[in-house]
């Protein structure tokens, strides 16, 4: 393996986005692995090679404690599914629930491009998973079973969430 500039593999890019967020985009080489991404529940069920298309398209996220992951009434906010620390999902204000590892938030911004419905704030350091819209986009284009995976998958947590109540 070559090395390049900063001692990333030769290829690897980073891209750092300060913005309002104030959240980083990780090298290509600080993937999240096919294990991890299969003890999130939202995965359950999805083949190797699924997951290895997925994770070609999601950003791995480091948001700081107090920063906001969704901002509610904006449009083209992510989808993202946490695996490490906590946020909390509000309304209007008030506090809906709260999100811990292998939770996701932001799910029916990758179906149409309303703006979100909720404000999700991180309580804590926070890791997650970041899918935006355009990119899943191109991923129903490109590999429509994959994303016929993850709407199933979006369809069963929606049901989910109906039978409770919440």
């Amino acid at each position: 393996m070559s090395w390049g500039c900063a001692g990333l593999p030769a290829g690897a890019t980073v891209v750092t986005k300060f913005g309002k967020l104030g959240w980083v985009r990780l090298p290509l080489h600080a993937r999240y692995s096919d294990d991890a991404l299969r003890s999130v529940s939202f995965f359950e069920g999805w083949t190797d090679d699924e997951l290895e298309h997925f994770e070609r398209i999601i950003d791995r996220t480091r948001f700081r404690a107090g920063e906001v992951l969704i901002a509610e009434g904006q449009s083209g906010q992510p989808f993202l599914v946490l695996t490490a620390g906590q946020a909390e999902v509000s309304q209007g204000g008030k506090a809906l629930r709260r999100l811990e590892p292998g939770d996701h938030a932001g799910e029916m911004s990758l179906l149409d491009d309303s703006p979100a419905s909720a404000t999700v704030v991180a309580t804590s350091d926070v890791e997650a998973l970041v899918l935006y819209q355009r990119d899943f986009d191109n991923l129903l284009e490109t590999i429509p079973s994959l994303g016929r995976r993850l709407l199933a998958s979006l369809a069963r947590w929606v049901r989910e969430r109906a039978r409770q109540g919440s």
